[in-house]
């Protein structure tokens, strides 16, 4: 049920190839649950099984590891009120998400909700889908697929270097 922390409205999925060959997933939107110009508070319990959960139903043996992460939209740094919200992490060979924090000196306008992972070495757009498809459900619709795999494809025949496709189509 982690699709749920995404918005339609700004969500966007980017793909990218390291120098290593390693490929570097980002599907990331606003947070749905974002308490405007307020401090944000996560059920961890809850959000770590939606990861535990996500991270299970994926099927390919290609993805590495994968975290999910918090982010501030329109914000000054001033470190006057400092808190912290979590980064939850997997990889292959754990069974649960770690807790890490991230530290926050600011309330800003917005939160951002971002998944992040990473795929081994592959010129295939199976793997990568498998993941879209387990984070995003129906989210990921068809028109959207589409568009993603014709901009993929020039990241996975090594032709560029990263894209990124945004499910809403703005001018």
């Amino acid at each position: 049920m982690l699709y749920k922390n995404f918005d339609d409205n700004t969500l966007d999925v980017q793909l990218s190839r390291s120098k290593e060959g390693d490929l570097y997933l980002t599907i990331s939107s606003d947070y749905s649950d974002s308490p405007r110009k307020q401090q944000l508070h996560v059920n961890e319990k809850n959000l770590a099984k939606q990861v535990e959960d996500t991270w299970k139903a994926i099927k390919t043996k290609m993805l590495l590891a994968a975290s999910v992460s918090f982010g501030e939209i329109d914000w000054y740094d001033d470190m006057t009120d400092v808190y912290t919200t979590p980064v939850f992490k997997i990889e292959r060979g754990l069974r649960r998400a770690k807790i890490k924090y991230s530290e926050h000196g600011s309330i800003p306008k917005d939160w951002s909700f971002t998944w992040y992972c990473k795929i081994k070495n592959t010129n295939v757009m199976l793997p990568v889908l498998d993941v879209i498809k387990n984070v995003l459900s129906n989210k990921f619709d068809k028109a959207f697929e589409e568009r993603f795999v014709k901009m993929a494809r020039l990241v996975l025949q090594n032709k560029k270097q990263s894209v990124t496709v945004d499910k809403i189509l703005r001018a």
